[in-house]
């Protein structure tokens, strides 16, 4: 029976054979320490953050998914300035999670994604995306950063619902203390019209960059992945 060659194998066999070139250009330089940062990275994942990015790269074609997803949204939050707290009260936390669930797509093209935006709104399918501020994409869905040591999934979110937040010591917060705290830059509101601007969309596609750990489960492919249980199922 003839082994299959997974998308992963390439990237592998893509790294031996840049290795084994007498010189490179920049770009398969790059390329290059970009798969050795990947494969390096790759190997300090536990057996199911391993599955969750072979899944992703192994399946190549663009997809939706849903997560429950862990994030510090500590620098999210205003400083507990003398300003801020005549207004508000001292502020009850040092540190806040913000947990979700989230739907998404992964393995989209970013440029493309925008452009079919812009066609669904009879705009001119202008846009073209820069250089990335860091980090490099490994394929479609992973992206690597050396500077940061880890692997993150590029993601478009297309819903998101059962928002909680809690302290440092594992605490309700409340959405009212949320919103209070939430720094005028980083409003939702904020957010958005700065991503239209730049988009130039009136419905922005949402993205982000999601490292591994802040990953608690996925379901993609008929499967679910839980990263805490360190455990797969089939659905």
């Amino acid at each position: 029976m003839k082994t299959q060659i997974t998308a992963m194998d390439k990237m592998a066999d893509e790294l031996i054979n840049l290795r084994a070139l007498n010189s490179h250009t920049p770009q398969t330089e790059y390329r290059m320490q970009t798969l050795e940062t990947f494969f390096s990275l790759f190997q300090t994942k536990n057996e199911t953050e391993r599955k969750i990015i072979l899944d992703i790269i192994n399946t190549d074609r663009a997809s939706n998914m849903w997560l429950r997803i862990s994030t510090d949204k500590t620098k999210s939050m205003s400083a507990a300035s003398q300003k801020n707290i005549d207004l508000f009260g001292t502020r009850g936390f040092n540190q806040l999670t913000e947990e979700k669930d989230i739907q998404c797509m992964v393995n989209f093209v970013y440029e493309n994604r925008i452009n079919n935006q812009l066609d669904r709104e009879d705009k001119e399918k202008s846009f073209v995306a820069g250089s990335r501020a860091w980090g490099d994409y490994v394929c479609k869905g992973i992206v690597v950063s050396a500077e940061k040591q880890e692997i993150y999934l590029s993601l478009s979110i297309t819903h998101s619902e059962n928002h909680k937040w809690f302290d440092e010591n594992g605490n309700d917060v409340s959405r009212e203390t949320y919103n209070t705290w939430l720094l005028p830059s980083k409003r939702p509101e904020v957010l958005q019209q700065k991503a239209r601007i730049h988009q130039g969309t009136e419905d922005v596609v949402n993205y982000i960059n999601l490292k591994i750990s802040s990953i608690k489960m996925i379901h993609h492919n008929k499967q679910e992945f839980n990263r805490e249980n360190q455990s797969v199922n089939v659905r």
